[in-house]
Formats: C-alpha cells, structure tokens, sequence
C-alpha cells in the first residue's frame, strides 16, 4: 500500500538521544498484610499490568471472593483499613472495579479474561506496527544510494512499473525525544480533532510541559481533544497542567482512564496517526520508537483501535461537584491533589451506572421488568 497524498507535513526527528525509559509510575510498595511479599502466582502476575503489589492483592481478592464489601475485600486481602480504602479507590478509578448501587454496597472486579485481553491486544498491535517497521526498512536498504554506481557506469534501465506496496510509507521516531517532538509539532498542526492513547511518563519530564501546553492549544483554538490514560501520579500531573489556562474542564476537552494502558497512539484531524512500538520484555516496558503515516488504511486501523479504547474506558462524569471552575473556592482542576479528589468522585458515579448490570447478574439487585 501507498501512502496518500499528505495534508499534514510530517515533522523530521530532532533532539539529543534521551536517557532510557522509565518505568511506570505506580506504588512502589513491595509488601502487603502483614509485611510480606506475595508468593501467589496470579498476583504476581497482575503486576505486569502495572498494578502495585496491594492492588493486585485486593483485585484478586476480589477475584476469588467477590462481590464484597469494603470491609469484607479489606479484611481479606489483609490490608489495614487506611490502606485498603485508598487502594480500593485508586482501583475503581482505574476503572478495574465497580461498585453496586446495593445496600450495603459491594465491589465487583473486571474480568480477568478482559483485563489479559487489554494487554494481548496490545502486543497484536505490536507485531503488525514490526512488520510495517521491517518493510519500511527493507525498502530503505533495496534502495541504492547517488554513489553506489561506478563513475562510467551506464544509467539502469527504467524499472518496469512496481507493484502496489502492501505497507505504507512511515515516518520513523527513533527514540523518545523525538516521539515528544514529533507529539508537540502535530499538536500545534490540528485544526479539528485531537485523539490519543498516552502515557505520560514516557515523555521525557523536560518536554512534557510542551506537549500538555501543545495540545492544551488544540482547545484553545476550538478543537476537539480526547485522551485516554491511566491512573498515576504522573498521568494527573499532565492532566492538571494542561487544564492551567482554565483551571476547570473546557467543553473541548475529555479525557478517561483505563487500565493497564500499554499504548501509545495519537489521531490529528482523522488524516494522519502516529503510534509507537513498545520495547520487548514485560508488558509495562514503553515504546521506544514512532510510526507516522497519513496512508488512510494505517490511519483507519488506528482510529479502530482508539475508539475501542475509549469506549471502554471510565469516562468522568461532568455533572460532578468541582468541573466548574472553583478558582475563588481553592479546588481548581490545574492541582492534581484536586484532580484526583475530582476523578474518584466521578469514578464512583460512574463505577455504579456500570456496576448496575453485574449486579443484576449476582442477583444483588431485583432484574426491571420487561415491558410487553
């Protein structure tokens, strides 16, 4: 496949090589109950999708036992209680347990079968992004260079008309820095609509500020602005500073967490996408290089995967105490404390509308009736 005439230039990678990726920002804490660490297989396992060691304690008690109360999933996991509860709410607000709308109230998990499908899907998209990468490369190495000829040679025959290529023509972001460059320049290109899959800690913290300020404009201009991320410190740090020119949540802007989001991948105008590949080794490791391509079917492919995503995804919910702009009451959304005060609340809204139907089928709550 060809790549189709562009109406976004694509920016060249510039900038110094960065230092490696960090990894996910998440609990550090190694322990849980009673101080020591968790030798069950699944748990461990649940640390590849970025949960903290507690979480995935809490998540798989859940698992085995649920739906439950707080004070039940709590006891049972063997947290103490001030831990539990803000575990249990950085949970929900990821979007990884919902809460029923019952008396007492219970909590219920995600599937495990979706949670490993989210991570599965992932690494599908990687294999396919390889082989584009593979190609591009080839191409690149097939392609002889101005001196490669001798200098009496005869010119080549013309090449008889090549058949259409199956891959599409990429620009490629070798490292990070440029991925950042590259976020920024397409940003400030946007005239309608501005859609990503981010991972903020993987932009390097000296242009992190830039690419919020970038897309940040993309609303200031009257555009369109979905983001899609997960739920760590460092995601509402990005969150909050590009809400500083408002201090609240602006009609363009939307923005939804999901959990554990592996991806990087970013829409400009629906003309043009740009998605990383992530380093091999655990699912939590970070992309290390971009693809850009304006090709419509690359484009098509990604807009696919984003709008699975997001429908997916825990949005907020904008009839919450604090969206407004509460600059004179000090709980402006540009504090991330604020932010996040703002985001379990609307995690819990939202959580129970979703919960409603599990909670049908645990028969927690009595089915409505059919209409005839």
């Amino acid at each position: 496949m060809v790549a189709s005439s562009r109406t976004h230039p694509i920016p060249s990678p510039t900038g110094p090589t960065p230092p490696g990726n960090s990894a996910p920002p998440d609990d550090p804490d190694g322990k849980i109950g009673n101080g020591e660490t968790s030798s069950d297989p699944l748990t461990t396992a649940l640390l590849h999708f970025g949960m903290g060691l507690r979480e995935a304690q809490l998540y798989r008690t859940l698992l085995k036992f649920g739906p439950l109360s707080a004070r039940q999933a709590i006891g049972l996991a063997s947290l103490d209680r001030a831990t539990g509860y803000r575990v249990l709410s950085k949970l929900r607000a990821r979007g990884l347990v919902n809460s029923t709308p019952t008396r007492p109230q219970r909590f219920v998990p995600l599937d495990i079968g979706r949670l490993f499908e989210r991570t599965v899907n992932v690494m599908r998209d990687d294999l396919e992004l390889l082989r584009v990468l593979r190609e591009h490369y080839i191409a690149e190495g097939a392609r002889p260079g101005r001196d490669a000829r001798l200098p009496n040679a005869p010119a080549p025959a013309p090449a008889p008309l090549a058949p259409k290529a199956r891959w599409p023509a990429v620009r490629v972001y070798p490292r990070a820095e440029d991925v950042a460059t590259g976020i920024a320049t397409l940003a400030d290109q946007t005239k309608e609509e501005f859609d990503a899959l981010m991972m903020p800690h993987l932009i390097p913290e000296g242009q992190r500020g830039a690419v919020a300020h970038a897309i940040a404009g993309v609303v200031a201009r009257g555009g369109r602005v979905r983001l899609v991320v997960d739920y760590h410190p460092i995601d509402l740090e990005f969150l909050a500073a590009m809400l500083k020119s408002w201090g609240s949540l602006p009609p363009g802007l939307e923005f939804r967490f999901y959990a554990p989001q592996l991806a990087r991948l970013f829409l400009i105008d629906h003309r043009l996408a740009l998605r990383c590949v992530r380093s091999g080794g655990s699912p939590s490791g970070g992309p290390e290089l971009g693809l850009a391509s304006d090709d419509l079917e690359f484009v098509r492919f990604q807009s696919t995967r984003f709008q699975s995503v997001w429908r997916e995804a825990l949005p907020m919910q904008r009839s919450e105490p604090g969206w407004q702009n509460q600059r004179s009451s000090g709980f402006a959304l540009d504090n991330p404390r604020n932010l996040r005060r703002w985001v379990e609340r609307g995690a819990i809204v939202t959580g129970r509308v979703a919960a409603a139907e599990l909670a049908v089928l645990f028969g927690l709550t009595p089915s409505p009736p059919r209409r005839l």
